[in-house]
């Protein structure tokens, strides 16, 4: 069940770099509305709950109840996501949630790591110190409101310069 997950979560990821990257630029034109994204936010949080009730279905113990646990901190990041795009909502809550989460993958990606045999248990461990580092920004630009995206995501080349203030604050989630 895990790999599915990923593939939507790789998919989110993508989708939302993509939508906050072209958030950078006045042309209305290239820009993705948030509420286009947040179908995609909802659906990966949803296919995570559903994945979560499964595990603890099966589950005979809470040490196999564990990656539960870990899809949860995903699944609530996207239902948040998605339902902030569709409200509106500033995401400073959603911003200081993912400093708690940071603070959480960081661990589990030391201990991947230290139990890590194979090529796949390698690359789970490097993904959740990828993951603590996207979260970390989370909480930076939603939390703190610093101006991350255009560092992390510039605007393409145009004929003129758009409002500073434009090009450095985070896109509002119901664009």
């Amino acid at each position: 069940m895990l790999p599915v997950f990923l593939v939507f979560v790789g998919a989110s990821l993508f989708v939302n770099g993509i939508w906050m990257w072209r958030s950078t630029t006045m042309d209305s034109s290239i820009q993705l509305a948030g509420k286009d994204i947040a179908v995609v936010n909802l659906f990966t949080g949803l296919l995570g709950a559903v994945i979560i009730t499964l595990i603890l279905a099966k589950s005979p113990d809470t040490a196999s109840a564990a990656p539960a646990a870990y899809i949860g901190l995903f699944a609530l990041t996207y239902l948040w996501v998605g339902a902030n795009q569709f409200t509106g909502a500033s995401g400073t809550a959603l911003g200081w949630f993912s400093l708690v989460v940071t603070g959480i993958a960081l661990p589990i990606g030391i201990h991947s790591l230290s139990i890590a045999r194979g090529t796949f248990d390698h690359w789970i461990a490097v993904s959740w110190f990828a993951w603590a580092g996207l979260w970390f920004l989370f909480f930076l630009t939603l939390g703190l409101g610093r101006p991350l995206i255009r560092a992390t995501a510039p605007p393409r080349h145009r004929a003129t310069a758009p409002p500073r203030h434009r090009a450095t604050a985070p896109p509002r989630w119901s664009q």
